[in-house]
């Protein structure tokens, strides 16, 4: 079966990524952003603000999704209508929804789709399973670790293990031959928006003079932030260091002055410029521990029992059947904004291979680049390829659609048909 002729993938998580079929790709916050002044309020469910370079102190964001769910149905149709057009219509789309997205949610999405932007059909799909379509369809977008995994690289089965860093939290999934293994999700309470609240928190906390907005924090997440090989040795290394040695390896970050100058999120002060900073200044924030203790979450989740994603991928790949347990040690590809972070997969991939049985190769892939858009890029190749597009759920089009829409209990009988994740055998988790 050809691909459509109109199509429009739309990866609809805490930044919308859209793709259409004159092959544009389109990013932008998934919010409608308001900056307030003396002159009153200024309104879009667009980027456009962000990219002015006044500073972001004032804005304000109002968000159609709760925890990732979408809980606001006409705002995002707000948000949407900001990069879709009329010319869309009729489109067929891709549209990505959390993985343990209950049926509510699921009609609140297709109802925005055919009542709000009228596409032809609606295939709905976890964004993991486009990520593992994108990383067999194009493996060399992917690095590894260790590097020469990278050209051992099975045929593209969809077998593998998605690591999802997320905005809110951290999705563990196993899908073997494109099949979703059910009991093997996880789902680690810390994600990229846990991170930043946590340096807004800390820096707070240590000078309650100044504020950070969350835009600003997650600039210093992004550019400052990093995650150690071993924290304690971290922590030895910091307290033995001299005087001169501290004072080079010190982080001091310039905040927005609000003035058409410079970076609106701020700046990293270069190395060869920290003598010359008034740190008694509140236009500078000194980073100390926070660096490396913030993003120690991952691993080690604050009051949470679970633990972190190390424990999350072990437990995933131990709910498996034995027999496939060996791919998908093989198999462990990270996605999501968080794999940027500094450290994190050279950490991961330690802490992965201490881990695993001695016996199984372990091999963690990662997006050399683009890492927040391997869902939308994964439903372009499922449109595009029909070995991908039959693993996609079913597609609803607009005629189902309108037959169901009136009755709420047939409407959620139709999308528990093409919303679904059934387990794979039994799994025996005996040694």
């Amino acid at each position: 079966m050809p691909p459509p002729q109109k199509w429009i993938v739309i990866d609809n998580g805490f930044n919308a990524k859209v793709c259409k079929s004159n092959g544009l790709l389109t990013t932008g916050p998934n919010a409608v952003v308001i900056r307030r002044s003396k002159g009153g309020e200024v309104r879009t469910a667009h980027d456009e603000i962000l990219k002015s370079s006044l500073g972001t102190g004032n804005l304000y964001w109002l968000r159609a999704t709760t925890k990732g769910f979408l809980s606001d149905v006409q705002l995002e149709a707000e948000v949407w209508s900001s990069f879709l057009s009329s010319d869309d219509k009729k489109s067929t789309a891709v549209v990505t929804s959390p993985i343990l997205s209950p049926p509510d949610v699921i009609y609140g999405l297709l109802d925005l789709s055919f009542e709000n932007f009228a596409f032809a059909g609606v295939h709905v799909v976890p964004p993991q399973l486009l990520s593992l379509i994108y990383f067999c369809h194009k493996p060399k977008a992917f690095s590894s670790i260790p590097a020469e995994g990278s050209t051992k690289i099975a045929p593209p089965s969809l077998t593998g293990v998605i690591v999802d860093f997320g905005s809110t939290c951290t999705y563990i999934i196993s899908y073997f031959k494109g099949e979703m293994i059910s009991k093997s999700l996880r789902r680690v309470p810390v994600g990229g928006q846990t991170l930043t609240g946590h340096i807004q928190l800390t820096l707070a906390r240590r000078n309650p003079y100044i504020e950070v907005s969350n835009t600003v924090a997650e600039a210093i997440k992004e550019r400052a932030c990093f995650v150690a090989p071993e924290v304690s040795s971290e922590v030895k290394r910091r307290k033995c260091m001299g005087r001169d040695e501290r004072k080079q390896n010190r982080a001091i970050y310039s905040l927005p002055d609000g003035h058409a100058i410079g970076d609106p999120k701020g700046f990293l002060v270069p190395k060869d410029k920290l003598d010359l900073i008034d740190t008694n200044s509140v236009s500078f924030v000194n980073l100390d521990h926070e660096l490396y203790t913030v993003p120690e979450m991952l691993f080690h989740p604050e009051s949470d029992t679970l633990g972190g994603i190390t424990e999350g991928i072990t437990e995933s790949i131990n709910s498996c059947p034995k027999t496939i347990r060996p791919e998908l040690w093989s198999s462990v590809i990270a996605t999501g904004g968080g794999c940027r972070l500094r450290g994190l997969m050279d950490r991961l991939y330690t802490s992965l291979r201490s881990a695993a049985p001695s016996v199984f190769p372990v091999v963690l892939y990662f997006p050399s680049q683009h890492a927040d858009q391997t869902a939308v890029r994964g439903g372009v190749a499922a449109l595009h390829e029909a070995s991908f597009r039959s693993h996609l759920p079913k597609q609803i089009s607009a005629s189902s659609w309108s037959s169901v829409r009136g009755n709420r209990t047939t409407a959620v009988d139709l999308i528990n048909e093409t919303w679904t994740g059934l387990p794979l055998g039994d799994s025996d988790s005996s040694d």
